[in-house]
Parts: C-alpha cells; sequence; structure tokens
C-alpha cells in the first residue's frame, strides 16, 4: 500500500479518536476549574457548554472557507499541534488571572463569566472546530461528496465516549485537574507524529517539532509539579498544607499564621482557630440544658467548637 494510503486508511482515523479523547477532557476539566473558581456555582455548567457549543460551530463554520482541497490535509496535520498543548494553559490561565479579573470573596455573576470564558475557550474551540470541518474533507471517498461527515462524526463520537469513560474511570480518580489534560497532550502528540512523513525537509522538521513538545510534556511531567505550582496563584499569601482532588470536587487546606482554613471548590468552609464563632455556637445553647448528658454536634468539630462543649461537665 503506497504511504498515501496508509496514511489515510489508519493515522486519520486515528487522529479524530484522538481528538474526541481531547475535545471531551478539556470540557470536563475546564468545567471542574470554573467550578473551583466560582465556588461551586451551577450555573457555570450550562453557560460553559452553551459557549463551548457556540465557539466549535464557529470553527467549524469557518473550515468552509477552506476551499482548496490540497490545503486540508496539511492544515489538518498542523492544527493538531497546538491542540495538544492548549488545554494545559487554559487552565493555568484560568488560575492566574482568577484573582486578576475577580474580587476574593465575592460570587462573580455571568457578566464577567461570559466574556472571560469566551476569551479562554475561543483559540482551543475554534481550532477543533475547523478540525472537523477539515477531517470530514480528508475522509471523503473518491464520488461520494457526503460519506467524510459520517466517518468523522462516527469516529468522533467514538473518541468522546472513550474520553469520558477514561476521565470518569481513571483519570479523575488518580490525578488532579491540571495533570489530567497531559494524557490527552500525549494522545495528540502521537496523533501529530502519525501524520508525519519524514520524506520532506518539511516533514522532518513537524518530526522534530512534535518530538521536542513530546520530551517536554514528559519532562513538566515527571519534574515539574505544574499543578501544585499554579494552584498556590488562587491562595495568594497563604500557604497550602495539602490538598486533594476526587470525582467530586477539590479539597485545600492552607495556613496563614496559626490559622489553618479548609475550602472545598473553592468556597471555605470554616478556619480554626475560630474561637469567637465557636463560643457563639456553644455558648447560646448549652447555659439552657444545665443538666444535658449527651450532645449531638452536627458539623463543625474539627473548626474547635468541641473544645468549646467539653468546658462543660
Amino acid at each position: 500500500m503506497p504511504v498515501a494510503g496508509f496514511i489515510k486508511s489508519g493515522s486519520i482515523p486515528f487522529a479524530i479518536i484522538i481528538l474526541g479523547i481531547s475535545h471531551i477532557t478539556t470540557q470536563i476539566a475546564v468545567i471542574r476549574e470554573f467550578i473551583n473558581i466560582f465556588s461551586g456555582n451551577e450555573i457555570v455548567l450550562g453557560i460553559i457548554i452553551s459557549l463551548w457549543l457556540l465557539l466549535s460551530e464557529i470553527g467549524a463554520w469557518l473550515g468552509r472557507f477552506l476551499e482548496n482541497p490540497r490545503w486540508h490535509m496539511p492544515l489538518f496535520h498542523i492544527i493538531i499541534y497546538p491542540v495538544a498543548f492548549l488545554p494545559i494553559v487554559i487552565i493555568l490561565l484560568i488560575r492566574f488571572l482568577s484573582n486578576q479579573m475577580l474580587i476574593r470573596g465575592e460570587l462573580p455573576g455571568i457578566g464577567i463569566l461570559i466574556p472571560w470564558t469566551s476569551m479562554l475557550l475561543i483559540s482551543y474551540c475554534i481550532h477543533t472546530g475547523m478540525l472537523l470541518t477539515l477531517a470530514s474533507s480528508v475522509l471523503e471517498s473518491p464520488g461520494k461528496e457526503s460519506s467524510g461527515m459520517g466517518r468523522e462524526y462516527f469516529l468522533d463520537n467514538v473518541g468522546d465516549i472513550m474520553g469520558g469513560i477514561l476521565f470518569t474511570f481513571i483519570l479523575s480518580r488518580y490525578l488532579d485537574n491540571l495533570t489530567v489534560l497531559y494524557v490527552p497532550a500525549l494522545l495528540c502528540l502521537f496523533a501529530f507524529l502519525a501524520l508525519t512523513s519524514l520524506r520532506t525537509a518539511q516533514g522532518l522538521f513537524f518530526y522534530l517539532l512534535g518530538m521536542a513538545e513530546l520530551v517536554a510534556l514528559i519532562v513538566v511531567s515527571f519534574f515539574i509539579r505544574l499543578g501544585d505550582f499554579s494552584l498556590t496563584w488562587l491562595y495568594p499569601e497563604q500557604i497550602i498544607v495539602t490538598h486533594s482532588e476526587s470525582p467530586y470536587g477539590r479539597l485545600v487546606v492552607t495556613r496563614t499564621g496559626d490559622q489553618i482554613s479548609f475550602f472545598e471548590n473553592g468556597e471555605l468552609l470554616f478556619s480554626t482557630p475560630h474561637t469567637f464563632a465557636n463560643k457563639e455556637l456553644v455558648h447560646f445553647a448549652l447555659p439552657q440544658r444545665k443538666d444535658a448528658g449527651n450532645i449531638l454536634l452536627v458539623s463543625g468539630g474539627m473548626a474547635g467548637v468541641i473544645d468549646e462543649i467539653m468546658k462543660y461537665p
């Protein structure tokens, strides 16, 4: 089989499936990050998904203006390269810009959410939307103009399903919200390299470019704790004692002087010691029941409430 035929029959479907995996994992990771920034506000879900669909459709529409078929395959190949690392950049920008654009302690409204989200998502969504249009073109069979569209949507949906399963059962359980994006980045680079031909000087340049980013990604993954470092941007003037992420959200414990604070999805749960609040909670109630033998405390034990309770016989 000629080299071109092999690429078209194998590498392009592989690249489209990888794009589906990248698309769904990036979408989930970005939504989770914004929910942390906006204190668990679920309105964020609908707004981000709506903007994501709109911007992706704009990218697909723009791809229609690339009418020369000779450019479709080269552009499909080139655009995969930025798609590999753009999701990581988006998460870093969300964390870095949060304290630049938002007032700490304030629950931001949709007035700031819509332009900020659009600014961050536009590059990735335009690229991926355009890739879907280009993929439909390069997969077309001779004499069947609509054959590529059906194959492209099928392969993209396969990637979406695989990405959802991968994120739900593996990635979200063992990796944090930034590190999880190293996996689709790695897969996109493999797809980029698989589409690269070494028969030309340009192909050799693209191959070296892909390998350079692959090495950089491996170095960052194993030697630079980018997730931990960027998380400190969300808690300025505080020391992060520990943090943990689960499929349900992010828990962060910070220290400022002698005070320890606990955050869930960006929302302050409590701080300790918080003597005034603990005294107010306990000493209004217990003096009214001097003979109480048992006390039911619903939440607040870690905040020091128990220490106040134990002052009573």
